[in-house]
């Protein structure tokens, strides 16, 4: 009869506890991730922003100067849209655990565009440094155009990743 009552007390006490508390965990790790993928959209913005510079200048040392900034740049967003991929990472585990399906494809979604943007963003990178330390302006022009398409991809998928984020979060909200 005691074992029934520890059952019984289990099961409608601690089990709720412990599904709420894990779904505060997927709240907290989505909202870390939205944080850092604000900040990696401010970082490859600031890319596309150096690259424009870039683009202005007519002397090779002033063209270069402001790709070495793009690259720079471009090292920080990878950094925190890794760290937003680790959040979402979390996220989607612990809502496959809680049995919240619909925000785990949501959670693994955003993980996807973010692989996607962080693979832009590197290649964006690769590509700046063949511009910083290039001797022909018309080969450098052309890699900053290629590395300014790498980043405004890599920009569209922190975007998607965003969406898929707000998808997870709202689904997360309709689950018990």
């Amino acid at each position: 009869m005691k074992g029934i009552y520890i059952s019984t007390f289990i099961l409608f006490f601690i089990l709720p506890q412990l599904v709420m508390g894990q779904k505060s965990v997927v709240y907290y790790e989505l909202n870390s991730a939205v944080n850092y993928v604000n900040k990696a959209n401010g970082y490859a913005n600031s890319i596309i922003y150096n690259i424009d510079r870039s683009l202005q200048q007519t002397a090779i040392p002033d063209i270069q100067y402001y790709a070495r900034q793009a690259r720079t740049e471009s090292g920080y967003a990878v950094t925190e849209a890794d760290y937003a991929e680790v959040n979402t990472t979390k996220a989607a585990d612990v809502s496959d655990e809680i049995k919240c399906y619909d925000a785990k494809y949501k959670g693994d979604t955003a993980k996807e565009k973010l692989y996607t943007a962080i693979e832009k963003l590197e290649d964006a990178s690769a590509v700046l440094i063949n511009a910083e330390y290039g001797d022909n302006q018309e080969n450098i022009m052309n890699q900053l155009y290629k590395a300014k398409s790498y980043a405004e991809e890599g920009i569209s998928n922190l975007n998607d990743a965003l969406y898929y984020m707000k998808l997870a979060l709202d689904a997360l909200n309709s689950c018990e």
